[in-house]
């Protein structure tokens, strides 16, 4: 039977499982570097129950209305459940985010979410740097997770 979490035990669970610490900082985030140049930015949201995984999909940049088409269209059929491709005003890029609530996650969902995170964010670079580079949207992403 399933039983609620709190967001410190899935802090808790993760850094257990990533054999490093991982905590939140004073300023409710930490960033958890793994292979292949990907950062994953955990943060406390304004919500105590919730938790939240950021990592930059673009450079920053003006948005170019094709990126924002390929963003929604791939937010429509081909994300990971409980993630999306976002705009990151204040950076002025395109981040791939994910809301844990802990009420709802286990920590081996949470561990789940974030290994199909981290395989996702450079397919999702590759797919924006053929746009950026050709001009053409590419194929919509087509991994394990649609």
């Amino acid at each position: 039977m399933f039983s609620p979490s709190s967001p410190s035990q899935l802090v808790s669970a993760l850094s257990d499982a990533l054999g490093q610490p991982v905590g939140i900082d004073d300023g409710d985030e930490c960033v958890i570097e793994f292979d292949g140049d990907v950062q994953v930015v955990l943060a406390q949201t304004a919500s105590a129950q919730v938790l939240s995984l950021r990592s930059d999909i673009s450079a920053a940049g003006a948005a170019d209305p094709r990126l924002m088409q390929w963003a929604l269209e791939l937010n429509y059929t081909s994300m990971l459940p409980g993630c999306a491709i976002a705009s990151d005003d204040a950076a002025q890029q395109l981040v791939l985010v994910a809301l844990v609530d802990a009420d709802f996650v286990s920590s081996d969902q949470l561990l789940s979410l974030l290994a199909g995170f981290v395989q996702l964010v450079p397919q999702l670079r590759e797919q924006y740097e053929t746009l950026v580079r050709e001009g053409a949207p590419p194929a919509a992403y087509m991994g394990a997770f649609t």
